[in-house]
């Protein structure tokens, strides 16, 4: 492996995948009743997160195949591939986001019960966004 042809780039989209990988293993909501918290629910517990992240591994191993040596037949440019891939990871994520679960009610007991952010939807949504910005990076930089 020969990590000299790596550019800054590319170092940028696999950071931003082990940010989003980190992401995917902490909480990402966390439901409210009766004055207490509770959290729950890892990315991996959700299917957009997952397909969002495969999307991450698969343009982070578009950045590291040349280290390897490997010269990948991509039908488009490699920095446009790679921008693609972050972006639809960015929509995978935003998709939960807006999509958080629902309690079913708004009150128990004259308590009220509310499903809110964990840190772990915002890991993976900065890191998601970062290997987006890597990738837009690298297609600036083959134009």
């Amino acid at each position: 492996m020969d990590v000299s042809k790596l550019k800054t780039n590319d170092w940028i989209v696999a950071g931003g995948t082990l940010l989003a990988t980190i992401g995917m293993f902490l909480d990402w909501y966390k439901v409210t009743a009766f004055g207490m918290s509770a959290s729950g629910e890892s990315g991996w517990g959700q299917t957009w997160a997952v397909l969002g992240w495969l999307c991450l591994v698969a343009a982070t191993g578009i950045c590291l195949a040349k280290a390897f040596g490997v010269e990948l037949p991509l039908p488009t440019p490699e920095g446009l591939t790679v921008l693609v891939l972050g972006g639809v990871a960015v929509l995978c994520v935003l998709i939960k986001f807006v999509d958080k679960p629902d309690v079913g009610g708004g009150s128990l007991f004259g308590s009220e019960i509310s499903v809110g952010y964990a840190v772990g939807i915002f890991f993976t949504l900065i890191g998601a966004a970062g290997a987006a910005v890597g990738g837009f990076l690298k297609n600036k930089e083959s134009v």
